[in-house]
This record gives structure tokens, sequence and C-alpha cells, in this order.
């Protein structure tokens, strides 16, 4: 049986960074394009070490298959948990960067977003 992805991205993506927030990660900030490069809108959040990291980036894939993936090749992760970054892209709609902290100031994604559209705060602790 085939799902039917007719969840409106913008849920999807509430969907994705509430998951996150209720999964311990922290600084969720959700980016809306107005001109999209890849995906239409980011979840950026930041997570407290790599077995954080390596466990948010595995139930949030399994959340995302069995939710709204038509089959799972629509979810894929990319990057190592060891260097701290891991991007998980939802059929191409949605990415979610989880990082840990510092690395993501390192590579700064949140500026650069910033000038590429709106920002959503999800959590700020």
């Amino acid at each position: 049986m085939t799902k039917t992805n007719k969840t409106k991205p913008s849920t999807v993506i509430h969907t994705i960074a509430t998951f996150c927030v209720d999964h311990k990660a922290h600084d969720v900030k959700v980016y809306h394009f107005t001109h999209p490069l890849f995906e239409e809108a980011s979840v950026v959040t930041s997570v407290s070490n790599t077995t954080h990291l390596r466990s948010l980036r595995d139930t949030l894939a399994k959340f995302c298959a069995e939710h709204y993936a038509k089959n799972r090749d629509e979810v894929m992760a990319t990057g190592d948990v060891d260097s701290g970054w891991v991007l998980l892209t939802l059929a191409g709609e949605v990415g979610v960067h989880m990082m840990l902290p510092a690395t993501r100031t390192f590579y700064d994604l949140d500026g650069l977003f910033m000038q590429r559209g709106s920002v959503t705060i999800y959590s700020s602790i």
C-alpha cells in the first residue's frame, strides 16, 4: 500500500519542529524561504552531544518515513554524526539540520537562512 502525502508542507514542518522539541533538541528554528533553492523550508536545531544527534536522526527518520513519506527513499540522512552535523531531507521539500552547538555557530546557517526568508522559533533554551 502506497501512502499519499496530502499533508500541507507547513503542517509537516510544524510537526517536525515540535518533534525535535519533544525529543530534547534546543534552539529549534524553522526557516521559510521566499525563493527556495532546494527545499521550501528548513529546520535548524541544536543537540547536546553525538549520542543525542544519532538518536534524534534515527527517531526522526523513522517518524517521517512512517507518517509522511510515500516510500523510505524519500527520507534521507546525510552527514556524519561525529562531524556534529546531520541533514535529514524529506522528499526534497524539508531539510532538518541537526547540529552540535559549536558546529552550528561555526557554519552559521541561521545567518545564511535569515537572508533567504522568515523564521519561526520553536524553542530558545
